[in-house]
C-alpha cells in the first residue's frame, strides 16, 4: 500500500511539475507578444507626437513671424512675448518627442536617420536634431 501511495504521489508531484512548466512557458511566452506590441505601439505614439509637434511649433513660428511682419509699425511687447515664449515651449517639447524616439526605438545610428530622411519620416533640417542622440545612450 504504501509502494502505491509513494508511486501516485511521485508521478502526481511530476506531472504537477511538468504542468506548472508548460504553464509558465506559455505565459512567458504571451508575455513576450504583449511587450513586443505595446514597445511598437509606443515607437508608433512617438513618431506621430514627434510630427505634431513640428506641426505645432512651426505655426507657432509662423504665428510670430506674421504678427511682427504685420504689426512692424505697432508691435505689443506682450502678444510678441506670449508667442515667443510659446515658441520657446514647443521647441522643447519638439526636441522631447526627438529624445523619446530615440529611448524607444530598437535601432539609432546615422544609418537609420539618414533612412528617415530618405523616406520623409524627418525633415533634413532636423538632421542635427536627430544627430544629438546619436552621442548618448540615454538621456
Amino acid at each position: 500500500m504504501e509502494d502505491i501511495f509513494e508511486w501516485a504521489t511521485t508521478n502526481f508531484l511530476s506531472a504537477l511539475g511538468v504542468l506548472i512548466t508548460l504553464g509558465s512557458a506559455g505565459f512567458g511566452f504571451y508575455q513576450r507578444k504583449i511587450k513586443e506590441r505595446l514597445e511598437r505601439a509606443l515607437i508608433g505614439d512617438n513618431w506621430e507626437l514627434f510630427h505634431r509637434a513640428s506641426q505645432a511649433n512651426g505655426h507657432t513660428q509662423l504665428a510670430l513671424k506674421e504678427y511682427l511682419k504685420v504689426h512692424k509699425e505697432n508691435l505689443d511687447a506682450g502678444i510678441v512675448s506670449v508667442l515667443s515664449m510659446g515658441d520657446g515651449f514647443g521647441q522643447n517639447v519638439f526636441k522631447t518627442t526627438v529624445r523619446l524616439i530615440h529611448k524607444s526605438e530598437p535601432e539609432y545610428n546615422s544609418a537609420t536617420i539618414e533612412k528617415w530622411i530618405k523616406s520623409g519620416r524627418v525633415n533634413p533640417e532636423y538632421k542635427s536634431l536627430f544627430e544629438i542622440y546619436l552621442e548618448t545612450e540615454d538621456l
